[in-house]
């Protein structure tokens, strides 16, 4: 390899790494601002605190509907999803993806990048 195709390549990785934290960086403000507009009137970030939703205290890596204290409807109940940032995105955007039943005030959230820094907020604050 010469010289100048280790430097284009250089110049290349360092591009496209930069423009990857770029995108990968959370905004956690945009989504604690998504999360007190869309979320806390009705789910709490403290442990065992139901409201009208669940407590979403550590949420990741968590079976839906498998908090003791709160009851869920059968189709989050009988989903078998696992919270992960990828499941959650999915929920955000149609919660009626799983049926018409399914308890969620707002019918979802179809801004990708407000969904992404609620993600975010809730993977920082929500441990």
């Amino acid at each position: 390899m010469t010289r100048v195709s280790r430097a284009v390549t250089t110049m290349t990785l360092g591009v496209l790494l930069a423009a990857g934290s770029a995108r990968a960086a959370p905004d956690l403000d945009a989504g604690k601002t998504g999360f007190d507009r869309e979320c806390r009137f009705c789910h709490s970030l403290k442990p065992g605190e139901a409201g009208t939703g669940p407590s979403l205290a550590r949420i990741f890596g968590r079976r839906a509907g498998s908090q003791d204290n709160f009851a869920y409807s059968a189709p989050i109940r009988d989903s078998k999803i696992v919270w992960t940032e990828v499941t959650l995105d999915a929920y955000l955007a149609d919660p009626a993806m799983l049926g018409t039943e399914v308890n969620m005030c707002i019918p979802g959230i179809g801004d990708e990048k407000l969904r992404a820094a609620i993600i975010a907020f809730l993977k920082h604050e929500a441990r």
